[in-house]
């Protein structure tokens, strides 16, 4: 149990389920403070209610609703213990199909809970934080959002921009002793594709790709649920053990926390995809010929 000195303050969004209801409960057990969010009281509370009987305190927040919207509930939050040490940023969802046919809609209100939501709540936040000289800001991303696949294009464009701005911020706040931390998770067991956090994408969507890339990656989808390499409860707590340790691992400050052997792999498929390409350009800058 953490002491009064060591007792943190978190507010977790998306605390109703998944990682959140999790990471919310393994905070609580190591005796912290716990403020967690959902869209609906009255919906989240059977969920909830083990939790709350534990000592979590619980507001509705959307993030997916207006910026003044989200300020005004950060600040019912900021009001019930007076600050905020950590925030997690782990509400969304993920929209899944062939890019040609979203609408604009679609991929916005994809954008507006993963990227601009959590980027709100931070922006609300942050002036407690700034005042203390003290506080971290976790941002629950994916694999997906360090490489785009076939069939989850629009998930991709909201975490490449949720890690877009977790970066820029990083180098922002640290003169004011906050740090930031992206959480790259793999494939979990987590009821993901049964719940809220899951859009099928619309028939029509798939309509002129049988048989291709796109759909056997989407079918692919569909068919691991619940047999996703990744157990929820160990993901959970390496991310715990690396927030505790004020987001040091290996003795070194980190930005990125990649969290599955999956994340893993694919993270370093990418890196070393793009460093091959930067081999590539190296040679052309380096030749005195222009020729491609």
């Amino acid at each position: 149990m953490a002491s009064n000195d060591n007792q943190l303050t978190w507010l977790i969004t998306g605390s109703s389920a998944g990682l959140g209801k999790i990471l919310a409960a393994r905070a609580l057990e190591a005796g912290h403070k716990v403020i967690g969010t959902c869209r609906s009281r009255k919906k989240s509370r059977a969920a909830l209610e083990p939790l709350m009987g534990k000592g979590l305190e619980v507001i509705e927040l959307d993030t997916s609703a207006q910026q003044v919207e989200i300020e005004a509930n950060v600040k019912k939050a900021l009001s019930i213990y007076g600050k905020i040490d950590i925030l997690v940023n782990n509400a969304g969802y993920a929209a899944l199909g062939p890019l040609e046919r979203f609408t604009d809609e679609e991929v916005l209100k994809q954008l507006r809970t993963n990227t601009l939501g959590p980027l709100h709540v931070a922006q609300a936040v942050l002036p407690n934080m700034r005042s203390r000289k003290s506080g971290m800001i976790v941002n629950v991303s994916s694999y997906v959002g360090m490489r785009g696949d076939a069939a989850n294009g629009v998930y991709a464009i909201s975490k490449f921009g949720l890690e877009a701005w977790s970066e820029s911020l990083s180098k922002e706040v640290a003169e004011f002793g906050i740090s930031v931390l992206v959480a790259e998770f793999g494939a979990f067991r987590t009821g993901f594709l049964n719940t809220n956090a899951f859009v099928r994408a619309p028939k029509d969507v798939i309509s002129g790709y049988e048989g291709s890339t796109a759909e056997k990656a989407y079918a692919g989808i569909l068919q691991a649920d619940e047999k996703q390499p990744g157990d929820p409860e160990k993901g959970v707590d390496h991310l715990f053990q690396v927030i505790m340790a004020g987001g040091f691992l290996g003795g070194r400050k980190i930005f990125r926390l990649p969290i599955g052997a999956d994340a893993v792999e694919i993270i370093g498929d990418k890196v070393q995809s793009v460093q091959r390409d930067l081999q590539v350009a190296k040679v052309l800058e380096e030749s005195d010929s222009t020729a491609l």
